[in-house]
């Protein structure tokens, strides 16, 4: 991956905490949940099989519910 890709994986995980801070869990999890569903079909592809592996298991194992 290049560079830049990094940068910007680092702004939008800023961005996401800094939208975060001070919300209850139960509205983190609902916009996390909100997020997922809008973003999913766009980064799915091109992450790794293991990746995958491992949000299919933490989502069926509920720690977003």
């Amino acid at each position: 991956m290049p560079i830049a890709i990094f940068g910007l994986i680092e702004q939008a995980l800023r961005l996401v905490n800094n939208i975060i801070e001070g919300k209850p869990m139960n509205q983190r999890q609902a916009e996390a949940l909100a997020m997922w569903g809008i973003f999913k079909p766009i980064i799915w592809p091109i992450l790794p099989e293991e990746v995958k592996a491992e949000i299919v298991k933490l989502m069926d194992g509920g720690t977003l519910q």
